[in-house]
Parts: C-alpha cells; sequence; structure tokens
C-alpha cells in the first residue's frame, strides 16, 4: 500500500498499537519511503505487512482453509490504517482501483476468489480467525451479479 502524508514515526506507532491487539505478531514485510513528497509537502511510504508466525494472531487462511505463509489478515490491515494519523491518505489496489481512503473510514470487505470454484466467494474477513468483533464498521462489498448478497455480520 502506499501512504501519503505521514512519517516513519507514525508508521511505527501504529505498527506497535497493531502488536497490542495481535500478540506481537506483525512486522513489516517492506517499509520503505519513496522519492518526493507530496503536493502539500508530506512523505510517500510504500508498506506491506507480514507475520511472524502465519499461525499466531493475524495470520491469513486461504479460501480452502489453508495457511498463507507471510500474509497478515484484513482484520491486521485495518486496525494499523485507523492506527495512522487522520492527516494521511492510504491507497490500496483493490477491486475498485486505487481509491484513496483516511484512517477511520469504512473497512470494504471484499469478495476473494473467481470462477465457479465458489458458489458463494468467502470475503477477506473470513479469511482468518479473528472474530468479526475486530472489525469496526464493515462496508460490504455490493454483491456480484449471480451471487446472493451475504448476511451482515
Amino acid at each position: 500500500m502506499l501512504i501519503r502524508n505521514v512519517t516513519r514515526q507514525d508508521i511505527d506507532r501504529a505498527l506497535s498499537n497493531v502488536n497490542k491487539h495481535f500478540g506481537n505478531n506483525i512486522d513489516f514485510r517492506r517499509c520503505t519511503q519513496n522519492e518526493g513528497s507530496t503536493r502539500q509537502g508530506g512523505e510517500k511510504w510504500t508498506v506491506t505487512l507480514r507475520p511472524f508466525n502465519s499461525a499466531g494472531p493475524g495470520g491469513r487462511l486461504a479460501p480452502s482453509g489453508r495457511r498463507v505463509g507471510g500474509t497478515v489478515c484484513w482484520h491486521a490491515y485495518g486496525t494499523f490504517f485507523d492506527y495512522l494519523p487522520e492527516t494521511c491518505e492510504i491507497v490500496v489496489n483493490g477491486p475498485d482501483g486505487s481509491k484513496p481512503r483516511k484512517p477511520g473510514d469504512q473497512w470494504i470487505d471484499w469478495y476473494v476468489g473467481f470462477g465457479s470454484r465458489y458458489d458463494d466467494p468467502p470475503r477477506f474477513s473470513s479469511l482468518c480467525e479473528c472474530s468479526d468483533n475486530d472489525a469496526p464498521e464493515i462496508a460490504a462489498q455490493p454483491p456480484r451479479p449471480g451471487y446472493p448478497r451475504p448476511a451482515p455480520f
């Protein structure tokens, strides 16, 4: 993800707060400052999170239920976003393109998986062992044609 108008100290503080929720199991896979600055003169950072232990808190599961090594779950990313300062913008490549978001915006629960393999494709929020209470204000992605709308959490 790309984070604009934030300092390294803000990013480190957000990670520290995330680890309070996920048992110190989350770390940076990548945290690099991009060249240049934003129009407001702020810094730009590219950040990717990873779990120390994929079987620990914040580890992600594949739609098959198997562990996905080195990938954090949707709840861990959302919690990280919410701990960033309100002045920053977060750009994540998702199904809706690269729409900038702000900390505190509703989390969007995207479908995962394509094709006829899934009658009702899973959502990112279901691919971990976190409870549904770990995600405030979930905004569900509209159902794709031909798929039933899942029940709200």
